[in-house]
């Protein structure tokens, strides 16, 4: 992560405090709805943070990818990921949803970050 600049590294770190992983061994099931568990109080999805414990080189990598994958899409990123064997497969992302009043914050944050341009940005705030 040396190539993140610190405001973005520190930006990351507020986004990853929102975000959760779930540590399971996946089955067919757990595949076709990936939120059964989450949601049925079978297993409580834990703070994203808590993986740079469990499996600190695939957190870095995790966070190294989704810095690449908004500044190759100029937008924040869901993206969902699972970790095999300590190796992190990403599996497939796509713009995040958002408020209004999110998008108005992260279209900012795009800005003063230098990923995309004020016109760009502001096509990302719908009315």
């Amino acid at each position: 992560m040396e190539n993140i600049s610190s405001m973005h590294k520190e930006k990351m770190w507020s986004l990853v405090s929102c975000v959760s992983y779930l540590l399971v061994i996946q089955s067919i099931r757990m595949l076709a709805n990936p939120f059964l568990h989450a949601t049925s109080g079978i297993r409580t999805p834990e703070p994203i943070r808590k993986m740079k414990e469990v499996l600190p080189a695939a957190y870095e990598k995790f966070l190294e990818n989704v810095d690449k994958l908004e500044h190759y899409f100029k937008d924040m990123q869901d993206v969902e990921f699972t970790v095999e064997k300590g190796k992190l497969w990403m599996l497939q992302c796509r713009n995040g949803k958002r408020t209004g009043v999110a998008a108005l914050k992260i279209a900012i944050d795009l800005v003063n970050e230098g990923i995309c341009t004020k016109s760009e940005a502001l096509l990302k705030v719908e009315p």
